[in-house]
C-alpha cells in the first residue's frame, strides 16, 4: 500500500519485490525496466532467470516464456518466487495480491492470478532469460522447510485449484507434492458437525415490552409483522405482552398504512406513528432545537431514531414501571441463520425468553448485538470477498457432474467465522481472507437436490449482488454466544439495542455530523455509534454486546440504497469520525492540527483500500463471466436448461460492473477526496460535545417540555472549548 500510494498518474508504477534472503545483480531492475520500455504499453510484468545458490554453487535456474501456463503452475513451479517478480502496480491489484491465508505456496497462487489477468486483459508477460538474481537456498528458518507450514499451504492451493485440473494434471500434481514434501491429500467426507445446543430460555416469565422500528418501506413492515406475529405463536406466554411501535419517514404513509391493514397481528398491538401525528407532538420532542423540523417529512437517521426513542419512551411509560423499550431496524426478521445439520438454515429461537431473562437479571443500561445472515455494513465493504466467492464457488460447480446429489461443504465457512472481519474488504486488522475462498452455500435447505438444482440457485442469487445483498460468508447464529447472557462491553450500538434504562432514550440524541458538499448538507453514517461513545466514556453508562441474533435478510429488501459520491462520502465520514471522536474522548490528542491529521490519514487509508480493492472485484467480474461463457456441462445444457439464467447473470454483471467498478469508482473517491478536505474535524467534535452538555437533562425533559418549562442548563466542563487545557480535560 505504501508503494502504492506513491504512484504518479501520469506514469504507470511497478513494484519490484525482493525477499530478505536473496540479493538482486547491479543490473536487475535497469533490465527490467528496459524489457518493459521495449514493449511499451503491453507489458505487465517481468520474470527473471536467477542462481539457486546452494552449499556454495550457484545453480542456473532458467525460465522459458512457454513455460508459464496454467497447467505448469498447478503442476509445480516453473521458477516464479516473489524475488524475480516485477510487476505493474495495478496489474498486482488486479491478482489480488498474495494470499496471506497460505503459509506457503504463495508464489504458485500468485503468478495463477497474474496469469489470469493477463489472460483477460491482454497484457504480456515478459521473460528475462538470463540469471539476474540470486536465491538462497539456505538450511535456516524457511517457509519451504516447514512441513506444516507447506501443508496448509498445499491443502489451500488445492482446494481453490484442484477443481481447475483435468485428471492427467491433478496426479502429476499429486505425485510431485508428494515426491517434494511428502504431501498426501486428505480427501475426507465432509464431515457433519454435532447439532449445537441452544438454551431456551422457556422457563423465563413474560415481560411488558415496546418494539420501537422507524420506517420507509411497507414491504419491511410487512416482513416484520409477520415475523413478529410467528415469534410469539412460539412463545405464547408473550401474547399481549409486546406492542410494535411504527414511526413513519419519507412520504410512505399510505402505503404502510396499507400494509397494516393486511397483516394487522392478533396477538400483539400495532401503534403508528405517522408523520401527522410526529408533526402534533414535535413540541413535546426533548430535543426538536437539535433537528430541523422541516426535514420531518424525510429523516436523516439520526433525527428518525432520536424520534423514534422520544415516541418509544413515551409508550412504555404508559405501560408501566416494568415495560422496557428494544429499538430495531426494519429489515430484522425474528429468526437467525445458523449451520443444521451440515448446511445453512434458518432457526427460531426463543428470543422473547431471552430479552426477558435480560431485562431481569443484566445490570447493563444498553444490551446491543450483532445480528445474522448479512452484515450491518454498506455493500461497497464488502464487494470483493462476495466476487472472490463467487467465482471459486463456480470453479467448484465445474468439477461436479449435474446430475449427481449436492454435497454441501461447510468447512470453509465453520473455519472462518471465527475471525473478526472476514466478510469485510477494508478491514485494518487483517488480510488472510480476502484470497481465500469461502464457498456460496444455499440459505435453505438443499437436501436431496441435484447439482444443477442448486447451480440454479447459485445464478439466481449472483444476481442478488446488483440488489447490493450478501449472499456468501454469512453472520452465523452461535449457541455459545446464545447461551451466555453476560457480554462485553461496547459502543458498536446498531439495529439492535434494548434499553433497560429507559431514561437514556431521551437524555440523549442521537447526532451525526453534517459534511457540506455544495450548497447541499448531508448527514454522515455512525450516529448511533457516536451517541454511544459519548455515554460510555463521558456518562459512564454501560453497554453490553449480548447475543440476539435476529436475521438482516437483505435478499427480501424492497431497493438498492443509493450509490454515489456523496453516499460513499458520508458512510467513509461517519466512519472515520467516530473512530477519531472515540480517541478524541480517550484524550489521544494533543492539538487541534492532530486531530484533523488523525480524519485525513484514516480517510486516505480507506480510499485507498478502496480503489485496489475494486481493481480485485473488477476483475474477478471479467473471470466469472468468462467462466460462465467456456465450455462446462452448463453450456453443453444450456439451451435447454441453465441459457436463459446464464444470460441474465451476464446482464447483471454488466450492470454491477457499470454501477459499482471501473470509472465510477475512480470518479467518486476522487469527488469523496474533495469532500473530506474541506470537513472541518474540530468544529464538529465541538459542536456535538456542545449539544451532548445541553441536551443531557434526564428523563424529566421530555415532561417539562411539553408543560412550557425548560429547564436552565449550567456550564459542563464541555461547554467551553477556548483552551487546549479544556479539550484535553474534557478527553480525560
Amino acid at each position: 500500500m505504501a508503494a502504492w500510494r506513491s504512484r504518479s498518474t501520469s506514469e504507470p508504477l511497478y513494484f519490484a519485490i525482493l525477499d530478505d534472503d536473496d540479493e538482486w545483480y547491479p543490473q536487475y531492475l535497469a533490465s527490467c525496466c528496459r524489457r518493459v520500455a521495449e514493449e511499451n504499453v503491453t507489458a505487465m510484468a517481468v520474470v527473471s532467470a536467477f542462481h539457486r545458490y546452494e552449499l556454495g554453487v550457484d545453480k542456473p535456474i532458467h525460465i522459458l516464456p512457454e513455460h508459464l501456463t496454467f497447467d505448469e503452475f498447478f503442476i509445480g513451479n516453473p521458477g516464479w518466487q516473489g524475488s524475480n517478480t516485477f510487476i505493474e502496480a495495478e496489474a498486482f491489484w488486479q491478482a489480488g495480491g498474495y494470499d496471506e491465508s497460505m503459509p506457503s505456496t504463495q508464489d504458485r497462487d500468485f503468478a495463477i492470478r497474474v496469469l489470469e489477468v493477463s489472460k483477460l486483459r491482454g497484457k504480456k508477460i515478459l521473460v528475462n532469460e538470463w540469471p539476474l538474481l540470486r536465491h538462497h537456498a539456505h538450511t535456516g528458518e524457511r517457509v519451504t522447510l516447514c512441513q506444516v507450514g507447506k501443508r496448509k499451504g498445499l491443502d489451500l492451493f488445492y482446494e481453490k485449484y484442484a477443481p481447475r485440473m483435468d485428471a492427467e494434471t491433478r496426479e502429476a500434481s499429486f505425485e510431485r507434492a508428494e515426491r517434494l514434501f511428502g504431501y498426501r491429500r486428505q480427501c475426507s467426507p465432509n464431515a457433519i458437525p454435532q447439532a449445537d445446543s441452544y438454551k431456551t430460555y422457556e422457563d423465563e416469565p413474560p415481560v411488558k415490552l415496546v418494539i420501537g422500528v422507524t420506517s420507509s418501506c411497507a414491504r419491511n413492515v410487512r416482513s416484520q409483522i409477520t415475523s413478529i406475529e410467528r415469534q410469539i405463536q412460539q412463545e405464547q406466554k408473550f401474547d399481549g405482552q409486546v406492542q410494535y411501535l411504527l414511526l413513519t419517514n419519507g412520504g410512505c404513509d399510505d402505503e404502510i398504512k396499507a400494509a397494516l391493514q393486511e397483516v394487522y397481528p392478533k396477538n400483539f398491538s400495532v401503534r403508528l406513528v405517522d408523520l401527522a401525528e410526529q408533526e402534533k407532538r414535535y413540541a413535546c420532542f426533548p430535543h426538536s432545537s437539535v433537528f430541523d423540523f422541516s426535514a420531518i417529512g424525510r429523516k436523516s437517521i439520526a433525527f428518525s431514531r432520536s424520534l423514534l426513542h422520544f415516541f418509544s419512551w413515551e409508550e412504555a411509560k404508559k405501560q408501566g414501571s416494568d415495560c422496557k423499550v428494544l429499538i430495531l431496524d426494519d429489515d430484522l426478521q425474528f429468526e437467525s441463520l445458523s449451520i443444521e445439520d451440515g448446511t445453512l438454515g434458518s432457526r427460531r429461537l426463543n428470543f422473547l425468553g431471552k430479552i426477558s431473562s435480560l431485562i431481569r437479571n443484566s445490570d447493563a443500561d444498553i444490551i446491543v448485538s450483532p445480528y445474522s445472515d448479512a452484515p450491518a455494513l454498506p455493500f461497497y465493504s464488502s464487494l470483493r470477498t462476495q466476487l472472490v466467492d463467487v467465482y471459486y464457488t463456480l470453479l467448484n460447480f465445474s468439477s461436479v457432474a449435474p446430475g449427481q446429489d449436492f454435497d454441501a461443504d461447510i468447512r470453509q465457512l465453520q473455519e472462518v467465522i471465527n475471525g473478526d472481519d472476514y466478510y469485510y474488504d477494508f478491514s485494518s486488522a487483517r488480510f488472510d481472507h480476502l484470497e481465500c475462498p469461502v464457498i456460496w452455500q444455499p440459505d435453505s435447505g438443499a437436501e436431496g437436490s441435484k447439482v444443477a438444482e442448486v447451480f440454479s440457485v447459485f445464478l439466481r442469487d449472483i444476481q442478488y449482488l446488483n440488489e447490493q445483498a450478501n449472499i456468501s460468508r454469512p453472520l452465523l447464529a452461535s449457541s455459545k454466544a446464545w447461551n451466555e447472557t453476560a457480554g462485553s462491553i461496547s459502543y458498536r450500538r446498531g439495529g439492535i439495542a434494548l434499553y433497560r434504562k429507559l431514561s437514556l432514550l431521551v437524555d440523549v440524541p442521537n447526532l451525526s455530523v453534517s459534511i457540506e458538499v455544495g450548497d447541499l448538507s448531508t448527514q454522515a453514517r455512525r450516529s448511533d455509534f457516536i451517541s454511544a461513545i459519548h455515554m460510555v466514556k463521558n456518562m459512564g453508562v454501560k453497554i453490553e454486546e449480548v447475543s440476539l441474533p435476529l436475521r438482516h435478510h437483505r435478499r427480501i429488501q424492497e431497493a438498492p440504497c443509493e450509490i454515489s459520491a456523496t453516499k460513499l462520502a458520508d458512510d467513509i465520514v461517519g466512519l472515520c469520525f467516530y473512530r477519531v471522536f472515540s480517541e478524541f474522548y480517550d484524550g489521544k490528542f494533543p492539538s487541534e492540527p492532530r486531530i484533523q491529521s488523525r480524519f485525513l490519514g484514516i480517510v486516505d487509508d480507506y480510499l485507498e483500500l478502496i480503489a485496489v480493492n475494486h481493481l480485485r472485484a473488477d476483475q474477478l467480474v471479467l473471470q466469472i463471466r468468462a467462466l460462465l461463457s467456456e465450455n462446462h456441462w452448463w453450456m453443453n445444457q444450456s439451451r435447454s436448461v441453465h441459457g436463459a439464467e446464464i444470460e441474465a447473470v451476464n446482464m447483471a454483471l454488466d450492470l454491477f460492473r457499470i454501477n459499482h467498478l471501473n470509472g465510477n469508482v475512480v470518479e467518486q473517491i476522487g469527488k469523496v477526496r474533495e469532500i473530506t478536505k474541506g470537513f472541518d474535524v474540530v468544529s464538529q467534535i465541538q459542536q456535538l460535545v456542545r449539544v451532548f452538555a445541553r441536551e443531557g437533562l434526564g428523563g424529566a425533559t421530555a415532561e417539562s417540555k411539553c408543560e412550557g418549562a425548560w429547564p436552565a442548563i449550567n456550564g459542563t466542563r464541555f461547554e467551553d472549548f477556548a483552551t487546549e487545557e479544556t479539550r484535553v480535560a474534557a478527553a480525560t
